[in-house]
């Protein structure tokens, strides 16, 4: 409309930076030229020799080009190899960590690491020891909150399991 993207359609666009290529693919709403509304947005980045150095996706909401809302799953060469983060509102889920088993490893506190922030709850755990006792309660409260709460997150980690499988690093 006037000559900018508005309503529905697909974008993509593969370019060249620092001998790495990019390629960005946006599938959903537009509106004055931006991503705007509903959509799907991924990342990918391939390094000269062809391996997939990092690619993500992003599912949810958008609004004058910047995501707002939804799931964004990392798949990147690092460690752990995984990044998840979900978020709606004063919601907040970040996890690090494998894209296996999610459910079994919520519900014993082996994933990397994993954060729940939803309005003045805020809550932190991470599989590597405690620098002190204080530290170590309340990673073990975290645990324990996040073991309550984890009919409420299994919808979400299906989804992070599932939005992983569309980002391989190959």
């Amino acid at each position: 409309m006037d000559g900018k993207r508005a309503g529905s359609g697909k974008y993509i666009n593969e370019y060249q930076l620092d001998g790495e290529t990019h390629k960005v693919v946006y599938s959903g709403r537009w509106n004055h030229d931006k991503m705007d509304g509903e959509g799907i947005l991924t990342h990918k980045v391939t390094l000269p020799d062809g391996s997939v150095r990092w690619n993500q996706i992003q599912k949810g909401i958008f609004k004058a080009g910047v995501f707002q809302s939804g799931y964004d799953v990392i798949h990147a060469v690092a460690d752990p190899d995984y990044s998840f983060t979900y978020k709606k509102g004063k919601e907040l889920l970040v996890i690090m960590g494998t894209n296996q088993n999610m459910k079994k490893n919520w519900a014993s506190g082996t994933m990397f690491s994993a954060q729940y922030k939803n309005g003045s709850v805020n809550h932190r755990y991470s599989i590597f020891p405690a620098n002190s006792a204080a530290e170590q309660r309340q990673n073990d409260a975290a645990l324990r909150y996040f073991k309550s709460i984890q009919t409420k997150m299994a919808p979400h980690l299906q989804q992070f399991e599932a939005l992983s499988k569309q980002v391989p690093l190959k």
